[in-house]
C-alpha cells in the first residue's frame, strides 16, 4: 500500500501495490473495510514520523454517524502532525470498499485541525463559505465537522449555521473574539 498525502490540495491518495490482500469485512475479521483500509494508512504514516491515532468522529463531539473514523493527532498541540484524515464520502461510499475495487481511493486532509482558524476576518470568510454550501445544498460530511469546530465564532443569531452545526435550539454557544 502506497500512502501520499498532497496537503496543500487536501487529499490523501491511497494505492494498492501489486500482491497487496483486499481488505475483509467478513465475519471472523475485525471492523469495517473503512477501519481496516484507515488503521493500515495510520501505521505507514506512523513509520514515516506522524503520530496519528484512529478514532470515531462522534467521540470527539463531532455530530455525524457513529461509525464516522477519522485519522488525527494523538498530541493536538504538536505542529508537525496537526490534520485529520478521513473519507468525507463516507455517505455515499465505504473506502475501503473503494480501494478494494479500483485499488485506488481518495481520502479528504484537514491540515491545521486544531489551529486552523484564529483570525476573526479568515473565521468569518470560512462561515460565509459553509453557509453557501449549505444554501446549495452540496455541503460535505468535512465541512459540517468544521462547522461544528467553529461554533464558538457563529453568531448567536444566525440560526441557520447554528442549527447545521447541530446547537439545540435556545442553547447559545459561548462567543469567542
Amino acid at each position: 500500500m502506497k500512502v501520499e498525502i498532497n496537503r496543500d490540495n487536501g487529499f490523501c491518495i491511497v494505492t494498492a501495490d501489486k500482491g497487496d490482500k483486499k481488505l475483509s469485512a467478513h465475519r471472523g475479521s475485525w471492523g469495517s473495510t473503512e477501519s481496516q483500509l484507515l488503521y493500515r494508512v495510520k501505521n505507514i504514516l506512523n513509520e514515516a514520523g506522524y503520530d496519528l491515532i484512529k478514532k470515531r468522529m462522534w467521540k470527539d463531539g463531532h455530530l455525524v454517524d457513529e461509525t464516522a473514523l477519522y485519522l488525527r493527532p494523538r498530541n493536538p498541540k504538536n505542529p508537525k502532525v496537526n490534520i485529520a484524515i478521513f473519507n468525507d464520502q463516507g455517505a455515499i461510499y465505504d473506502a475501503g470498499e473503494r480501494y478494494n475495487e479500483d485499488g485506488k481511493v481518495v481520502l479528504r486532509v484537514v491540515n491545521d485541525f486544531f489551529t486552523k482558524f484564529t483570525k476573526k476576518e479568515i473565521l468569518q470568510e470560512r462561515l460565509e463559505y459553509l453557509r453557501s454550501q449549505i444554501e446549495a445544498e452540496c455541503i460535505s460530511t468535512g465541512e459540517i465537522i468544521e462547522l461544528q469546530s467553529l461554533v464558538d465564532h457563529i453568531d448567536p443569531g444566525d440560526t441557520l449555521l447554528l442549527e447545521w452545526a447541530g446547537v439545540k435550539e435556545g442553547k447559545i454557544p459561548c462567543r469567542t473574539n
